[in-house]
């Protein structure tokens, strides 16, 4: 019984132990590896999921390959003029004997390619401050619109297969906070993805209004794709509110080392631009010079009237004696002085 234990661990640690040959290829490219001349070829998706591969059975003719004889070398090549999708895989070579299941090699067959490349961004301010809008035909013609003193992050990222060097710049623009960080993170089937990521403050500059923002993804020291998207600054918006808004990045959702869910809580005064300002000045002195007009006009106005209207005194006796008598009775009538046909009569004129 022990003896059949250890031949099963031997056995299954021959399996585990193997080296595993990593073929990179790009999409649409030729790729091959070796056998030996007499060896047996297996394909799988995952390792130790083995299927023969025969010339002309099913799975030779699903993966369209060519099986190359070279008996001066004694090697069977196993060659493919065009590298796809459904190359992807493990490849493996085995003595044709009951003896021994371990292969003799096995290759991995890995395509290179840029699985998604993109940009974004996170806007610190109320919402409606941020707007991209991107064009259907030529994402390198989208516009970014982002209301003057806006404190925005901005994300570009790329998730790459088959590659190691690889590399995303971004160029700095705005009133940036710092410098642009680069962040890279290795997946569990080999694959990078690769981000950069700067914080600025997009604002109206005095010489020119059109920012662009640049991202170029740089495989082997090359420039593989470029994205591109103008900033359009434009008005500032006043306002003094409280406001809470969520962001989560767009793109690929399946790289969950780069999903950001960032708030920003906090309140927000709008500066008013120099015109503005210049207008509520003008307009606070004619109101006041206009209110000291009217309280002067009002003045002169009063002062004129009672001018007008002021007693005349004269030397006519009263008609009514308002003085009470010793005894407190009411005021004494005094009829007046008959006048009569002698009397002289004056006029006045």
């Amino acid at each position: 019984m022990m003896l059949y234990i250890f031949l099963f661990n031997l056995i299954t640690s021959g399996l585990w132990c193997q080296d595993i040959e990593r073929v990179i290829v790009e999409q649409g490219q030729p790729f091959s590896f070796d056998c030996q001349l007499d060896d047996l070829v297996y394909f799988g998706r995952k390792i130790n999921e083995w299927s023969e591969i025969q010339e002309n059975n099913e799975n030779y003719l699903y993966l369209n390959i060519n099986f190359n004889y070279i008996t001066k070398d004694n090697i069977l090549r196993i060659k493919s003029d065009s590298a796809q999708s459904k190359h992807i895989g493990f490849y493996a070579c085995r003595k044709p004997t009951w003896i021994s299941t371990s292969m003799n090699s096995i290759y991995q067959l890995i395509l290179a390619d840029v699985q998604s490349f993109y940009w974004n961004h996170i806007c610190y301010a109320p919402t409606g401050s941020c707007e991209r809008l991107d064009d259907v035909y030529d994402e390198n013609l989208s516009k970014f619109e982002v209301i003057d003193q806006t404190n925005v992050e901005l994300f570009c990222c790329a998730s790459v297969t088959g590659y190691k060097n690889v590399n995303v710049y971004m160029n700095p623009i705005g009133d940036i906070r710092g410098n642009v960080e680069i962040n890279r993170k290795q997946e569990i089937d080999g694959s990078w993805v690769v981000c950069a990521n700067q914080r600025t403050i997009l604002k109206r500059t005095p010489y020119l209004n059109q920012q662009t923002l640049t991202c170029e993804l740089l495989i082997d020291d090359r420039r593989h794709s470029i994205l591109s998207s103008v900033i359009i600054i434009k008005d500032p918006i006043r306002t003094d509110s409280t406001f809470e808004h969520s962001f989560s990045k767009e793109g690929n959702q399946n790289d969950g080392y780069f999903n950001k869910y960032t708030s920003g809580i906090g309140r927000s005064r709008r500066r008013m631009t120099t015109g503005k300002k210049i207008a509520i000045i003008i307009g606070s002195i004619l109101a006041g010079l206009f209110l000291l007009g009217l309280i002067i006009f009002v003045i002169v106005f009063i002062y004129r009237i009672q001018k007008h209207y002021s007693s005349v005194r004269t030397s006519e006796p009263p008609r009514y004696l308002n003085e009470r008598n010793i005894n407190g009775e009411e005021p004494i009538y005094e009829e007046p002085t008959q006048l009569s046909v002698k009397t002289p009569v004056f006029m006045r004129c």
